[in-house]
């Protein structure tokens, strides 16, 4: 299976096109000069935090949004769950420094120790609260077949953008997958091959796969490609 992990990207606020490390430097400069030319009407001018996010084991995956300071870590969470990640509804959490940031439900029903090491608190925590420029820390989705986010602050910024939403500014352009019979593209990948690197099908041969075409899942620009039911999120086929 070929591919490469220097997928490029394009920029949703001038076109510009760079790979990931690129299109961090570009968009430091060209998103903080946008929102303050192009201004939300009636918004005030708040912080808003320019963050990176790619997969800890296939970074070819990534994306850069701006997310207002006053935003929760729960507000990142759904964005990345509908953008990326849903497909059964599992468990989600941010890992930043020592702490685990857990939704609400499974910070009553915690059942690790006092004097454990691990320490739980609320999603429902600020950004401008965990945050600062220059911080990396953790996604996870799914704790049976986890999907490891790696996010990176890489400026802070004060615009006039509405309330909590989360913007999207880049995306990755869909890696390419190849068939391992044929050579053709993949549109079809295992869910319990890929774990080994194999199992990228045309649906030529998807149809003759060993394991089953009921073990197949669409090929989607998301790291949890071909991982438990995932088929694809909101927004999964934006340039």
């Amino acid at each position: 299976m070929a591919t490469s992990e220097r997928t490029r990207g394009r920029c949703s606020l001038c076109g510009a096109e760079y790979t990931r490390a690129g299109m961090s430097k570009h968009i430091v400069a060209c998103a903080p000069k946008h929102f303050v030319e192009n201004p939300l009407a009636g918004a005030p001018a708040q912080p808003v935090f320019l963050l990176v996010v790619y997969g800890a084991s296939n970074p070819e995956y990534w994306i850069h949004v701006a997310v207002p300071a006053t935003a929760t870590l729960e507000d990142l969470d759904e964005f990345l769950r509908r953008i990326w990640l849903e497909c059964c509804g599992h468990l989600s959490q941010f890992i930043i420094g020592t702490v685990h940031y857990v939704d609400e439900e499974t910070l009553r029903e915690s059942c690790f120790p006092p004097f454990s090491f691990r320490e739980d608190r609320s999603m429902r925590t600020r950004l401008e609260q965990v945050l600062k420029e220059g911080m990396e820390f953790i996604h996870e989705y799914d704790m049976g077949t986890t999907t490891r986010l790696r996010l990176k602050v890489l400026t802070t910024f004060t615009a006039q953008v509405g309330g909590d939403k989360v913007i999207l500014l880049s995306r990755n352009q869909p890696p390419e997958r190849l068939c391992v019979e044929c050579g053709q593209p993949a549109l079809f990948v295992c869910a319990d091959c890929h774990w080994i690197g194999q199992g990228w099908l045309c649906p030529r041969c998807a149809k003759k796969h060993k394991c089953g075409v009921e073990r197949l899942l669409p090929v989607v620009n998301s790291p949890r490609v071909g991982m438990c039911g995932y088929t694809g999120g909101a927004g999964w086929d934006w340039e």
